[in-house]
């Protein structure tokens, strides 16, 4: 298709999520719970177990979201996304639900909150490759792990050896409450410190959600509707 038929399709899709924010939510927190849930359950094998449960990847996807949702929250205008918009969206969102999303290690990268970690270890890691990866401080040399489980009876806690034991049933539910508040604060719509409102932030970070993929070297950038 040409660029404006692409652009007439965009501008459609962005109407359809954009004129009721807080629905679209509710509905995103709805399929992510049903996804992410169907992947951490598995499938019965001819026995009756439980079989080819996913672990690392509905973790990875989840932290993925905050990045996602973090653009939508701050009205992000560029095409290229990253730990920024994660930050501001589980600062806002995450911490109010569970705290210990701002805490951080007493000794090892002592300036990192637990959702930088997370965000390190999994958006990229295990995302873009399977296994989660530690985070090295040069300072101290040493490294924070991380640690995976289904039904860990600790939740964003650090083991005796700096292991980071993330509980993934937990992360999800924790994702899909605070995509509940995300809503209502969409549907309250107050304007923010910078004046704007979040509805129009909302809108400004989906337009640039579905903008098209481009190499560097085209210029200008051609996106506008």
């Amino acid at each position: 298709m040409t660029l404006d038929e692409y652009r007439n399709s965009a501008i459609r899709l962005t109407a359809e999520c954009c004129t009721d924010p807080a629905g679209t939510v509710r509905g995103w927190a709805k399929l992510f719970d049903e996804i992410f849930s169907a992947m951490l359950a598995g499938r019965k094998n001819e026995t009756g177990a439980a079989s080819g449960k996913a672990l690392f990847e509905p973790c990875s996807l989840v932290v993925a979201r905050w990045e996602f949702l973090g653009c939508l929250l701050t009205g992000h205008s560029k095409q290229r996304s990253g730990r920024s918009q994660a930050m501001r969206y589980a600062k806002q969102f995450l911490e109010p639900i569970n705290p210990r999303y701002g805490h951080k290690h007493p000794t090892i990268l002592p300036r990192a909150t637990l959702a930088d970690l997370l965000f390190q270890m999994l958006r990229n890691a295990s995302l873009h490759g399977f296994v989660p990866a530690g985070v090295y401080d040069p300072s101290t040399n040493s490294c924070i792990a991380c640690g995976v489980d289904y039904s860990s009876p600790t939740h964003l806690e650090f083991d005796g050896r700096a292991t980071f034991v993330v509980d993934s049933s937990r992360l999800l539910r924790e994702l899909v409450d605070s995509m509940t508040s995300f809503a209502a604060y969409l549907e309250e719509n107050r304007r923010t410190p910078s004046t704007r409102l979040p509805r129009d932030d909302f809108r400004e970070g989906y337009r640039w959600r579905v903008a098209p993929s481009v190499a560097a070297a085209v210029s200008p950038y051609p996106w506008e509707f």
